[in-house]
């Protein structure tokens, strides 16, 4: 039953992912400069900590929603604006006497600023050769406490795609 599960996770997962792109992105107005795309996905992760005697807060998997847009500042170049969010479910495992407790009201958003530069690969065709540098943010928060502590952390990165 699990190896079904699992089946249809990724089954949903890739549909979700590949909807934005099936569908095109969206030009808002005739020979507009702006590009608006949205979509959605399945977030998955583990372990977000691992402390003393085995204890873990574990991050659960999710449906994520995301929403981009891009603004064409030249022919090849474009600056790009993205945020995704999910809201997860978080359990801390490893408690002593307790086993396990669930973590309710967390929430994560991912929020990304890029330059892209892109060359057409024909005359005919809507398929680019693209190259990307940003930066982004996440922030991960908890609307309840945790020990009679808030939880709201920001992380930042910055990366390179081509």
């Amino acid at each position: 039953m699990r190896s079904i599960s699992a089946r249809l996770r990724v089954c949903v997962s890739l549909a979700l992912l590949l909807t934005p792109a099936l569908a095109n992105a969206q030009d808002i107005g005739a020979g507009s400069r702006v590009h608006l795309a949205a979509g959605g996905g399945f977030l998955t992760s583990g372990t977000y900590f691992t402390g003393p005697g085995g204890a873990e807060l574990v991050n659960g998997d999710a449906f994520a929603g995301a929403l981009q847009v891009s603004v064409a500042v030249h022919r090849a170049f474009a600056v790009v604006l993205a945020a995704t969010h999910a809201r997860p479910t978080w359990k801390l495992t490893g408690v002593p006497l307790l086993g396990a407790l669930d973590v309710p009201g967390a929430r994560l958003w991912f929020v990304d600023a890029a330059l892209r530069g892109q060359i057409p690969l024909g005359a005919a065709s809507s398929s680019v050769i693209f190259g990307q540098a940003g930066a982004g943010l996440a922030n991960y928060a908890l609307t309840t406490s945790l020990l009679g502590t808030p939880v709201d952390e920001n992380a930042t990165n910055v990366a390179l795609t081509l």
